[in-house]
């Protein structure tokens, strides 16, 4: 073979060596793209056009209580109340790597920024509304519940511009999401829904909470939420970045729900009459009043925390479960049920004593007893039980870093 023909065989060779190899990286890159998208670049604009937002539901607890028969009380929920006969739960690690919340601890500080501005001069520059309750508005977006899309900007945008893509978009979403703003004259994180038209931002972000009482979020929606944020990116000229890996943010969020199926629970007290005639409406109102509750939504009695926050309610034992206020005269009952959704509450052992004294005197004024969810008599024993098992409840949302109670409790827990 002459040198000249050996030289032109090996540079076919390295010629198709080469395209091989380019072959793979460019089959690598559609696979990265289609898992974890890169940064974006903007493309062309066009005006969005305002979606009607989505609505919660409070009563799904108290509903899934009474599907029973009239003359027997509810028990469509133990598999989800504490029990006063079994050992308490056994705590779930979290299985999420540390690293990915040392990596973003700068960007959970910059999410958490609040400046020392007098609240005058804050009302005058934005004109704010009043500051959003943590069970129906967050202000800002939580990595341990949400994956998070952060649209950062070299000019402001406005509420509507911002607002109404997000609305345009957020329908094809099942899992809830919000759309937060750093305000471009107060740096601080809002919440647009709540925020007054006029208002500008900086940075945005797009949050997707990663699990609901439906489960954990599923490839299919976290694909679309990531092509929401590049749409915004386009829309917006901004560029989009991701607070997690896609896989990872898959991964997290079934570990999440795992940790939400075994704190999502109730603890409950029920209260039966010792005399056949039952307990009178209208001494259980006043019982009720005297010793701090209120009676309030879904026709039931409340006792709310000094900070306005829901901390157990009192529900008739029997269906139809709720009172007629107009009707307590001729009403009675058997028994009556007390329940509080522990994940909620703050605080929640020292909520459980209170509930239990207000269960043990209002069983003492009426002629009752205490018994637990086999209608069999509630012990001290059983009461301990219980206590031991919200104590445990605590230490693992703590740990996790999801006090109960705490804004993302109220989020993740939100039946």
């Amino acid at each position: 073979m002459s040198l000249k023909l050996a030289l032109l065989l090996a540079g076919v060779i390295i010629v198709i060596s080469i395209a091989i190899g380019a072959m793979d990286k460019a089959r690598v890159r559609r696979r990265r793209k289609r898992r974890t998208p890169e940064p974006h670049s903007p493309a062309s604009e066009k005006e969005p056009m305002p979606l009607p937002a989505t609505d919660d539901s409070y009563a799904a607890t108290l509903d899934a209580l009474y599907q029973q028969d009239k003359d027997r009380p509810p028990a469509a929920l133990e598999k989800r109340k504490l029990q006063s006969d079994s050992p308490a739960p056994q705590p779930v690690p979290p299985k999420a790597d540390k690293a990915f919340f040392d990596e973003i601890e700068s960007y959970e500080q910059v999410a958490d920024l609040r400046l020392d501005v007098d609240p005058e001069i804050d009302r005058r520059l934005d004109e704010s509304p009043r500051q959003p309750t943590l069970t129906t508005a967050p202000t800002v977006a939580d990595e341990k519940i949400d994956f998070i899309i952060t649209l950062p900007g070299m000019k402001p945008v406005s509420r509507h511009r911002a607002l109404g893509l997000f609305r345009q978009n957020e329908y094809m979403l099942e899992k809830p999401r919000q759309i937060y703003g750093l305000r471009h004259v107060t740096k601080v994180w809002s919440n647009l829904d709540t925020d007054p038209e006029n208002t500008e931002y900086d940075d945005l972000n797009l949050a997707l909470q990663m699990v609901d009482d439906n489960g954990a979020v599923d490839e299919s929606e976290l694909n679309t939420f990531v092509q929401m944020g590049l749409t915004f990116g386009d829309q917006l000229k901004r560029r989009t970045l991701f607070s997690i890996d896609f896989e990872d943010a898959l991964a997290l969020a079934q570990d999440l729900n795992e940790f939400f199926k075994q704190h999502d629970v109730i603890a409950s007290i029920n209260v039966v009459a010792n005399s056949p005639a039952g307990f009178p409406g209208h001494t259980i109102d006043a019982t009720l009043t005297d010793l701090g509750m209120q009676f309030g939504d879904m026709n039931i009695y409340h006792r709310h925390s000094s900070k306005g926050r829901l901390d157990f309610s009192l529900a008739n034992l029997y269906l139809p479960g709720n009172f007629d206020p107009d009707n307590l005269d001729q009403f009675h009952t058997k028994g009556v049920t007390l329940f509080m959704q522990v994940p909620r509450v703050s605080d929640c052992v020292k909520v459980f004593g209170d509930m239990i004294d207000v269960a043990t005197r209002l069983a003492d004024r009426l002629g009752g007893r205490l018994v637990d969810q086999d209608m069999k008599p509630l012990t001290e024993s059983g009461i301990n039980t219980i206590r031991a098992q919200i104590e445990l409840i605590a230490s693992d949302m703590r740990a996790r870093g999801i006090p109960s109670g705490s804004e993302a409790a109220l989020r993740l827990f939100n039946v």
